[in-house]
């Protein structure tokens, strides 16, 4: 409750707390996303994780910053209709492969003079907790997070979008090593049945300063956003270096339904495939 202000009264620290959803911005992901990003998904099952991922990846495939190829990393090989059979794994073991690869296409790149000999390869990586068991705290996904910009590529010395671009879905915010978690460009949550790991959300991204108005600021903030709209999205925008206040950085995305299309690849990628049979 909302006491009235009296100097007198320790608990009007607390103050009244007038959220306005209108000073929050609406995510766009093709605009906002820096190159190379890792982003963390943290919502209960059927709850619209992948739903919200799949619309991610279409928007990007429709636009100039496309993706060459993209992985999924799943136990459960669901959804995401428009990723060919040949770059979807059912193992976190695969990821290692995929960031091989990526450091010697960029030293390749880096050795060539003219941009016409040079391989374009900025890929996404999908990968969900099923697939990782505790793998999501494992040393690889941890690496990403930390250093991720180095498996990118400059302008000067490469192709300036190449990177890896990385989604990290998870049930559990504690199955995503802390580590992780503090160096996501982006994260994206809904409304979390775990009272601790609300908690733990709020204490790491929500609160402003220590002061008890700004923890309420940051509570009211987070009651408001997520129960506005079924299905919506909190995005807390790490990589935002100027936080003077909430709606600086924390925004909402609301996915929509966009008609299956094949996200990339060429024909021989879709032979067989039962989503998009081969004429």
């Amino acid at each position: 409750m909302n006491y009235e202000v009296n100097p007198g009264d320790p608990r009007t620290e607390y103050g009244n707390t007038d959220i306005n959803l209108k000073d929050f911005k609406s995510f766009d992901p093709v605009k906002d996303l820096p190159d190379s990003f890792i982003v963390g998904i943290i919502a209960s099952r059927r709850s619209g994780k992948s739903f919200l991922i799949n619309n991610i990846l279409q928007k990007f495939q429709k636009s100039k910053r496309k993706f060459t190829h993209i992985f999924l990393i799943s136990k459960t090989d669901a959804g995401f209709e428009g990723i060919p059979e040949s770059y979807r794994f059912n193992d976190i073991s695969a990821l290692d492969y995929i960031i091989n690869n990526q450091q010697k296409i960029k030293e390749f790149n880096e050795q060539q003079k003219k941009k016409e000999n040079m391989y374009k390869s900025r890929v996404a990586v999908v990968i969900d907790d099923f697939a990782a068991g505790n793998g999501l705290k494992n040393t690889a996904i941890e690496d990403l997070a930390v250093r991720g910009r180095h498996y990118g590529e400059s302008a000067q010395f490469g192709l300036e979008s190449n990177g890896l671009n990385v989604f990290v879905l998870s049930q559990s915010l504690t199955k995503i090593s802390r580590t992780t978690r503090l160096n996501l460009d982006s994260f994206f949550l809904n409304n979390i049945s775990s009272l601790k790991e609300r908690d733990m959300i709020l204490d790491e991204s929500f609160y402003i300063n220590t002061s008890r108005q700004a923890k309420r600021d940051g509570r009211n903030t987070f009651e408001k956003l997520v129960t506005s709209k079924d299905f919506r999205f909190i995005v807390i925008n790490n990589y935002i270096q100027n936080k003077r206040k909430l709606s600086d950085y924390i925004m909402y995305y609301d996915a929509n339904y966009i008609k299956p299309f094949k996200l990339f690849g060429d024909r021989i990628d879709w032979i067989g495939n039962k989503h998009f049979p081969t004429k």
